[in-house]
């Protein structure tokens, strides 16, 4: 197993986690906030294509942080795209959403339960809540 190196120049836990979100300072912000609690993260763009590449190419994914709505996909849709590769790697997969009960309600009862999918709700004004429910989830998947 190999160590990867933090952005900040401190050891990382091993394990990437890929960001999906179509805002660059939100994907810095998580980027730097994962480095200061040990762990290495890649930002992934805003569609499947781009994911399934991302995940092709780091076998140490261990998460994924995605915003549900992007520019072009869903995030709904790109777990989608990805969902037999995060469940044959145990990859914890975390949907960022401003949608509230209203989003939920679109979807079929036991969805996220029965896709494995967690979820996360805007606004992000507690980021470090945020980065606990990846690690949580990061564990869980790993079970």
């Amino acid at each position: 197993m190999v160590q990867l190196s933090c952005p900040t120049g401190q050891e990382c836990i091993l394990g990437r986690v890929l960001l999906i979100d179509d805002e660059q300072l939100i994907c810095e912000i998580f980027a730097t906030v994962l480095a200061m609690e040990g762990r290495f993260s890649t930002s992934a763009g805003s569609s499947g294509e781009q994911l399934c590449a991302l995940l092709d190419a780091h076998d140490d994914v261990v998460a994924v942080l995605c915003d549900q709505t992007l520019s072009g996909e869903t995030g709904i849709a790109i777990h989608a795209t990805i969902e037999p590769t995060l469940r044959a790697r145990r990859i914890a997969f975390i949907l960022v959403h401003g949608g509230g009960p209203e989003f939920r309600e679109t979807l079929p009862d036991g969805y996220f339960a029965d896709h494995r999918i967690a979820e996360v709700f805007k606004p992000m004004s507690h980021i470090m809540d945020i980065i606990r429910i990846v690690e949580a989830e990061i564990t869980k998947a790993r079970v």
